[in-house]
């Protein structure tokens, strides 16, 4: 029995004495793939991640190690007798010191490159000294004699190095201060074979300089002083800039200098690789410090330290990915300069950034907005942050009532729950927030039942612009109190009261509610980009261009509206994210928000995907949906200073635009996709992507940063031909996609034959006249006595014409075909319309409408031919032209043409007219109002 009893005892402890080791060996596991996972990763892409090493620095190549190198440059030091020119080693720096080295690194895992090192040995000199005056020795009288005892050393050494097992073996440092140029070059040429004999690993030829002025050598510029045909790699040392070429002049006077140094001394050693067929390009052995330029900087009050880290940073800039390694010299330890500088640098942590890829903490903002939001869904969604939206909705009087939304109810009930909306938009903030996430609230100001409205002017402008100022300031308080993290205090007010209005608003307003928040504030909704079906392609608004400083962040809006293919929603995405990040640098805004991620659900859009796929419109809004915004992940990961909000991720439904208004529900199947794309997306390792949009820069992280590496020529993205309105091209210059004029024949001839085509050499540009040849009026509105009122009320007021309501004027007596016109007007309600060619009803209509979006819009015979949507503001005065010459009708706004289509079947004569109306389709009842100037119209020939 007591047998039995030990026997269970003993099997029970070994079953626990396994399941333990198990469960040790599991959590040893996890603790080891964690710390894996903390461990920075090497720089793989810089090949050769070299530091060098002094022989009596026992900690260096430890150090070196942990900065990340896998290369230790190690010096074997010899002496030259100033007199005599005997070489021999130092007492200072012994075989027995450079071996002890080469192993350390060795057992450490690190590669050796052995570099031959002489320097000149003057007796009683102090330290440092023969280095400052090596140049003025000039070479020894018995050059054969003296080249035949270094080639006996330098061999010697190269078996050392065999010996060893060093990687890399360079033979010499400046032979030219020891012998002239010509025997310095040829001793180059005959030492590698003899090396090579005695010497298995990769040979670096002998270290020095590319330069001709510091060595006395004429002809700057001439590379074949240098002939590195046969080693394994082509290299330099990098100190300052000793050039007077490229805008050089001697060492660098700027940071921007050191630059055009780098650039210039890269482009030889490309050169020489290219012509000695070396492997790669090496700066080293020894990237120094810009000695001159540095002296100079501290002088002015900067530290050491920030200058040579601001060099050092703009050397990788300009050369990783260029050049196969680098051998940073001064790193750590005393250095004292030939300037007179002496300091005791400390360059591992910068170094660190540099050879490991070590991403950087950030806090990636992703989120979820702005209807129907579950902040639990949300937050398993991955999101952080969720976009809260209040609603001033505009009623016919300009007349606001606030809301967290309610749009459907009566008006008289609006106000009723106007006295609520805090509470509720208070209760979402703290859901929200008890959840852990953050909260991005915005004021979006919208006309009740519909986004567009008739835009407020005079003092109902004035009113609506001190009330919104009111409920920005007073949510801007509520905001502070409730801890919101962001805060709009409007959406794309400018569409509103025009882009100068908003520019005043903004500035007043911000100031004020900088006093009462001390959150972060983004501005809300503007697309910089959009597509014009007419045209077929995207159209640059110039009217949203604002003075983004006094924001933290720049707030756009992705939708993409009648784009039917998806490589233009890219494009589109691309030019407007591109645009964004170009403001964010100038007016120093930290970031960019999303505020409402849509996707393109026009008619265009959707009936082409039902089309091509055989589906229902059900189907196709969910394709549409899921297809934008997985483009848009693409284009937007790896970016923080981006925070997305994808609007309507939890919603069932959405309103879309198919002939008329509609509300379509998602198919389930399609509610989950998405879902699962955004999860997928919100909760993968975050890794930087440095890619800025702009086609003109090389992009990367490097040294704990993204890096911008300026890029000229005719590069993908930018290149494109200009021929019409000007001539020329757009090309890449200096990180720019800039406009290069470039004249060629016909350039300017843009097929209208109604115009004469001119080119302005000063500016690149074309400009076509037209082809006048006869005056059909030139009216000043002193009267109306040229013109025959059909329709409404026309008065002539202080010699300017006003029509009211709806209204039709016509030209007495005269029709026109090929004609051009010239207007000067403003739409002060409703809109305005030039009919022309009119002949028994059938005409040509150019009609602006001033609604929240300008329109100006070409049709015929009641079809649309052509469409320009933009921030206009078309209540200030504008000139409008029209050049009509048979099927060709082109329309200048401002002088910006903003349309020109060819009609193949076109009316070619009848009336011209000027009318008003009220702004249809969106409402028939507004009071339309505009006001003439003058008009001229000239007869084409």
């Amino acid at each position: 029995m007591k047998n039995k009893g030990l026997v269970l005892f003993s099997l029970i402890f070994v079953i626990l004495a396994i399941l333990i080791i198990v469960y040790l060996q599991a959590g040893w596991k996890e603790f080891a793939e964690k710390e894996e996972e903390l461990m920075p990763k090497a720089n793989e892409e810089i090949e050769i991640r070299g530091l060098d090493i002094q022989v009596h620095d026992r900690d260096g190549i430890k150090i070196a190690k942990e900065v990340g190198a896998n290369w230790v440059g190690i010096m074997y030091f010899l002496e030259v007798d100033w007199d005599t020119g005997e070489i021999f080693e130092p007492e200072w720096g012994s075989r027995e010191m450079v071996r002890e080295r080469i192993r350390e690194a060795k057992e450490l895992g690190l590669k050796v490159l052995l570099q031959v090192y002489p320097e000149y040995y003057i007796e009683g000199a102090p330290p440092g000294y023969s280095h400052a005056v090596e140049l003025q020795h000039g070479p020894f009288e018995d050059q054969e004699g003296f080249l035949e005892n270094a080639t006996k050393i330098v061999l010697e050494i190269a078996r050392f190095a065999e010996e060893e097992g060093v990687d890399m073996f360079s033979p010499w440092c400046e032979m030219n201060i020891f012998v002239d140029w010509n025997h310095s070059k040829e001793w180059a040429r005959e030492i590698l074979p003899k090396v090579r004999e005695v010497y298995s690993g990769l040979v670096a030829p002998p270290k020095g300089e590319i330069t001709w002025s510091k060595y006395g050598l004429e002809n700057e510029g001439d590379l074949s002083y240098w002939n590195f045909t046969g080693y394994d790699y082509v290299w330099a040392d990098v100190f300052d800039s000793d050039y007077h070429t490229n805008g050089l002049h001697g060492s660098s006077k700027s940071y921007e200098d050191y630059r055009k140094y780098i650039r210039t001394l890269l482009g030889y050693l490309e050169e020489l690789k290219n012509r000695s067929g070396a492997k790669g390009i090496i700066l080293g052995s020894e990237v120094g410090l810009p000695e001159q330029f540095l002296a100079e900087r501290v002088k002015e009050g900067e530290k050491i330290e920030e200058v040579v880290e601001k060099a050092w940073r703009i050397l990788f800039e300009e050369t990783y990915g260029k050049v196969d390694g680098y051998f940073f010299y001064p790193w750590r330890g005393e250095q004292h300069l030939a300037t007179n500088l002496s300091f005791e640098a400390n360059f591992s942590e910068f170094l660190k950034q540099f050879y490991f890829k070590i991403q950087p903490k950030v806090e990636w903002l992703r989120g979820i907005g702005f209807s129907r939001i579950d902040p639990r869904e949300a937050k398993e969604l991955g999101s952080n942050i969720v976009h809260i939206a209040v609603f001033p909705k505009i009623l016919k009087n300009y007349s606001v009532v606030v809301l967290s939304d309610h749009s459907d109810l009566p008006v008289e009930e609006m106000f009723k729950m106007e006295n609520v909306t805090k509470e509720e938009i208070r209760q979402q903030i703290r859901e929200a927030h008890s959840q852990g996430l953050k909260v991005y609230l915005s004021i979006y100001p919208e006309f009740l039942h519909t986004h567009h409205g008739e835009i407020p002017w005079g003092e109902d402008r004035d009113r609506f612009l001190e009330r919104m100022k009111e409920i920005a300031i007073d949510w801007a308080r509520f905001a502070e109190e409730e801890g919101v993290e962001i805060y709009s205090p409007t959406t794309a007010l400018y569409s509103l009261v025009g882009q100068e209005n908003e520019e005043k608003w903004k500035d007043e307003v911000l100031r004020e509610i900088r006093k009462v928040y001390s959150g972060e504030i983004s501005s809300r909704a503007f697309e910089f980009y959009v597509w014009n079906k007419y045209s077929n392609k995207l159209i640059e608004r110039k009217n949203v261009e604002f003075n983004f400083s006094g924001y933290d962040y720049i707030g756009l809006d992705i939708f993409g509206n009648d784009i039917t293919d998806w490589e233009t929603f890219r494009e589109y995405v691309r030019k407007n994210l591109g645009k964004a990040v170009e403001l964010m640098k100038k007016y120093g805004v930290k970031g960019i928000t999303l505020g409402e991620i849509g996707f393109p659900h026009t008619e265009g859009t959707l009936r082409k995907i039902m089309n091509e796929r055989n589906v229902s419109l059900e189907e196709a809004v969910g394709i549409a949906r899921y297809m934008s915004w997985k483009i848009i992940i693409e284009e937007i990961k790896g970016k923080s200073y981006i925070i997305p909000f994808f609007s309507g991720v939890q919603a069932n439904e959405v309103d879309i635009w198919f002939g008329e208004r509609k509300w379509i529900k998602f198919k389930e199947e399609y509610i989950e996709r998405t879902k699962e794309l955004i999860r997928n997306f919100y909760t993968e390792k975050f890794e930087v992507d440095c890619d800025d949009f702009n086609p003109c820069t090389e992009d990367f992280f490097l040294g704990g940063e993204c890096m911008h590496r300026k890029l000229s020529g005719d590069l993908e993205g930018c290149y494109k031909v200009v021929k019409g309105d000007a001539c020329g091209r757009y090309s890449c210059v200096e990180g720019e996609c800039a406009f290069v004029k470039e004249f060629s024949e016909n350039c300017c001839d843009d097929g209208n034959p109604g115009t004469t085509d001119y080119y302005d050499e000063m500016t690149g540009k074309c400009i076509h006249e037209p082809r006048t040849c006869g005056l059909i009026i030139d009216e000043d509105f002193s009267n109306l006595e040229a013109w025959q009122v059909n329709e409404g009320s026309w008065k002539i007021l202080d010699g300017v014409a006003r029509a009211e309501g709806k209204s039709d004027l016509t030209l007495r007596g005269k029709k026109v075909d090929n004609f051009y016109l010239k207007i000067r007007a403003r739409v002060l309600r409703g809109h305005f319309c030039i009919s022309f060619r009119e002949e028994n009803g059938e005409e040509y209509l150019l009609s602006l409408v001033d609604i929240t979006t300008s329109v100006i819009g070409l049709e015929k015979g009641g079809q649309r031919l052509a469409s320009f949507e933009d921030n206009l503001d078309l209540r200030e005065w504008f000139t409008l032209e029209i050049i009509a010459y048979e099927g060709r009708i082109t329309v200048l706004f401002n002088g910006r043409k903003i349309i020109d289509v060819e009609d193949e079947k076109p009316f070619l004569s009848g009336n011209l007219h000027l009318g008003t109306g009220g702004a249809e389709p969106f409402s028939e009842d507004w009071e339309a109002k505009s006001e003439i100037d003058y008009i001229r119209v000239e007869k084409i020939c």
